[in-house]
């Protein structure tokens, strides 16, 4: 008789079967059983048995066949589960757990989005290197749990500053990391009127005060992309006389773009 590991390989027995690796050999008397028989291993498949035809051979199974045959192992790939880790990202659609076959290609579109981040790709439990395309075989092992981290990298962009009137004492324009703190120490004065500075805008609005500013670095947009932001301003003094028509006291309100005085 001839065990077929059927690209599984058979460990080395010398006390029941002859040979190992792909195939062992083994004389059994007619009408006797198959003894012990060897279990082989399969990287990434779970041995189900010994098949002769489409019987199941085990070791109390009675040797009917009157000519030399083979048996040959079966083999039922493994599976595993994989969840994906967000990895700090802030928005996008959740992405569900999958299931992947051994010998399958595993490399998912990402589904998670991460505010001035640029998805880089997939690292297993956060470790080594970045999976390429084309990567299988996460893990050999039937049942298996493995978690995928998305791996991000800050974006940079190149960012032109309109002063608008406005001065600085060094050149700012130049590439700035999401979120990264913006030159805030600039001054304004013209005619004798001083200025406050607001913040950033990314468009040139005539109304200050309903500008959307930022003193930290907004999302441009992918990575390397190029913005040129406006300063924003709003008088920051002014004289004001009031004279009384008489010596009674008197209520004035007084609209000014910060408030109610």
């Amino acid at each position: 008789v001839t065990l077929d590991a059927n690209a599984g390989t058979i460990s080395e027995n010398p006390e029941v079967w002859t040979g190992s690796g792909s195939s062992a050999t083994k004389t059994i008397t007619y009408g006797t059983t198959y003894g012990t028989l060897p279990v082989p291993t399969r990287t990434g498949y779970t041995f189900l048995g010994w098949k002769y035809a489409e019987a199941t051979i085990d070791e109390t199974s009675n040797m009917f066949v009157s000519t030399s045959h083979t048996l040959t192992a079966e083999w039922q790939t493994n599976t595993y589960t994989v969840k994906f880790n967000k990895n700090g990202a802030d928005c996008g659609d959740l992405m569900a757990d999958m299931t992947f076959t051994y010998d399958e290609t595993v490399i998912p579109a990402n589904l998670f989005t991460f505010t001035g981040h640029k998805f880089l790709g997939w690292k297993v439990n956060n470790e080594g290197n970045i999976l390429t395309e084309g990567e299988i075989n996460l893990s050999s092992k039937q049942g298996a749990v493995v978690e995928l981290f998305a791996q991000w990298q800050i974006e940079k962009y190149n960012l032109t500053f309109n002063l608008n009137g406005g001065t600085i004492e060094l050149t700012i324009d130049g590439t700035y990391e999401y979120d990264q703190e913006l030159p805030t120490n600039l001054t304004k004065v013209i005619d004798g009127k001083t200025y406050r500075f607001l913040g950033w805008s990314l468009t040139n609005e005539a109304n200050p005060a309903t500008a959307q500013t930022y003193t930290n670095c907004p999302d441009i947009g992918e990575d390397g992309a190029s913005a040129t932001l406006y300063a924003m301003w709003t008088i920051s003094d002014f004289d004001l006389t009031i004279t009384l028509s008489n010596s009674d006291y008197a209520t004035y309100t007084i609209m000014t773009e910060e408030g109610t005085v």
